[in-house]
């Protein structure tokens, strides 16, 4: 049987190898370079242009990338983060001088965009993210007022907005709530992870080299410092150039070179975490390509995407959570991916100005289909599992979801969901530690949970589902 598994899994890995296709969906001419990307769906997908020295733009696509559209934006010249919500709403952190640094939105599709009243981010303050949780609940973060000067005014926190009301108003975070920055310590544009209401934002520290996580579990309202990586590379200086979590708990890191070194990475590390980003693992990356960027594959429970746009080029994923890679192929050199599920996945080429789109096979070891008109619960994995597993459900229609879990005699052990959900493909960390930044949901004071076998149940509506799952001490 062990046989017959593994040879049926290589015969799926050929398959997948053999058949893999990145397929140029659109490359801009008379530009230089492409900004920084947003894909939504598998057919909208937004990103910046660096169009002139005075004006930036921005192009979109609202068909897979059938057809395209692009213009100028000709109130900032400058951007450094880009987020969109739909075919007609996007946001970019941009630079209206070179003082001040703004948040700008478009709501018909790109044809206008607007300076937000609020915030207003200062010279040395860069805007690293934008990112909406959900239609109400977002968030905007910037680099620490004046700190990478060293200016003696510098107040040293992360300059952190939030909004409950789809950005209608935004609320500036205490500096009480976030940890004290470093001298030189500051964040990467674009560089964070978010899943559910769960921030991971990694910064880069100069001296010594090493790389801390910034960690908000409620939607970046609160902040603690989660861990902190050290290297000790002579001559090299390493960033977290890519971090991509599947859940609450497990998460991939790529620290290289990248940003720090104008794009040069001759030297990489390749870190996992299985309890929230508290402590990092470094993993073997046995491939020849030297990965960049990460991000996770939705749909697939262990799976991650890494691509390699500089030195010994190309792309390569893991079905695995990382313990074993397949190469899908060496020779392009793609920033930036965005997988929205197992057969959909977007990227661009910096190099020639284009973009690409995943036309493969899905990157799933089922390669399961799921019927965008039905409720599920899928198999939790891993199971048997000590101490996290990972439970997954899709939704074809938004609704009230309810997922507990119940002990053997039917008492609740924990409420995992309880809310209103859009429609989507979900994954919710279930963790049986007591470490205080894992992801449990257990009821204050319980110890833990003994080894046996438990259930969860989704309710939405009408629609009740339960799975049986096994700790293993």
């Amino acid at each position: 049987m062990k046989t017959f598994l593994h040879t049926f899994f290589v015969f799926i890995f050929l398959c997948i190898t053999i058949n893999a296709q990145w397929t140029l969906q659109h490359e801009f001419t008379g530009i230089t370079g492409i900004g920084l990307t947003w894909a939504v769906d598998e057919n909208v997908y937004w990103g910046s242009l660096p169009y002139t020295s005075s004006n930036l733009g921005y192009f979109k696509t609202t068909d897979g990338g059938n057809s395209w559209q692009e213009d100028s934006v000709t109130i900032a010249p400058k951007s450094t983060c880009i987020y969109a919500k739909n075919a007609n709403t996007a946001y970019m952190g941009v630079s209206i001088d070179p003082y001040t640094w703004r948040v700008i939105k478009t709501t018909d599709g790109g044809t206008s965009w607007n300076i937000q009243p609020y915030p207003t981010f200062g010279y040395t303050s860069y805007i690293d993210f934008i990112y909406f949780f959900d239609d109400y609940n977002g968030i905007i973060l910037g680099d620490p007022v004046d700190i990478w000067e060293s200016k003696p005014n510098s107040t040293g926190y992360l300059e952190v907005y939030t909004t409950t009301n789809s950005g209608e108003n935004w609320v500036r975070v205490p500096n009480a709530f976030i940890p004290l920055s470093d001298v030189n310590e500051w964040p990467i544009k674009m560089v964070f992870s978010a899943a559910d209401n769960t921030l991971w934002v990694p910064t880069y520290k100069q001296s010594p080299n090493m790389i801390r996580i910034f960690k908000s579990t409620d939607r970046g309202f609160h902040w603690s410092i989660s861990s902190e990586i050290s290297f000790s590379i002579p001559g090299s200086w390493l960033n977290a150039s890519s971090i991509a979590f599947k859940n609450q708990v497990e998460g991939i890191l790529i620290a290289s070179e990248f940003y720090p070194s104008n794009y040069v990475n001759s030297n990489y590390k390749m870190f996992k975490t299985i309890d929230g980003g508290n402590t990092w693992t470094e993993i073997n990356f046995p491939l020849s390509i030297d990965p960049v960027f990460v991000c996770n594959i939705p749909g697939a429970p262990q799976g991650y995407l890494v691509t390699a746009p500089i030195n010994n080029k190309g792309s390569a994923y893991t079905l695995d959570g990382g313990s074993n890679w397949q190469l899908m192929e060496d020779t392009l050199d793609l920033c930036l991916p965005q997988f929205l599920s197992p057969s959909v996945g977007w990227a661009c080429s910096w190099g020639n100005s284009s973009i690409y789109k995943w036309t493969g096979p899905p990157l799933s070891a089922e390669n399961e289909i799921e019927s965008p008109n039905t409720i599920s619960l899928k198999q939790n994995f891993p199971n048997p599992f000590n101490p996290s597993t990972v439970i997954s459900y899709h939704l074809p229609l938004s609704s009230d979801v309810t997922l507990k879990v119940y002990d053997l005699l039917g008492n609740e052990i924990a409420t995992l969901v309880d809310e209103y959900k859009p429609a989507g493909k979900y994954e919710v960390g279930f963790s049986n530690s007591s470490h205080s930044g894992n992801v449990r949901n257990l009821p204050a004071g319980r110890q833990g949970l003994t080894s046996g076998v438990y259930f969860y149940q989704l309710k939405v509506s009408d629609f009740v589902s339960t799975k049986k799952m096994i700790l293993l001490k």
